[in-house]
């Protein structure tokens, strides 16, 4: 996480300030059912978080309502 997050404005000013780094952003959605937090398991456990770690160091990160 310490590694994502200090890492994070370096990549977000490499995306708007040099294209030829081939670093963009990407609009993701992520869809989950309540049978898939048991599903699954490691690392994919957090993007079924209802507060994931990241949702602070991203820009945008938002719940949509079930």
């Amino acid at each position: 996480m310490e590694w994502e997050k200090n890492t994070w404005p370096e990549l977000e000013r490499l995306a708007r300030t040099c294209p030829e780094a081939g670093i963009h952003f990407q609009r993701t959605e992520i869809y989950t059912r309540a049978k898939d937090v048991f599903a699954t398991g490691g690392w994919y456990a957090e993007l079924l978080s209802t507060s994931p770690w990241w949702k602070d160091t991203v820009p945008d990160v938002s719940r949509l309502g079930s």
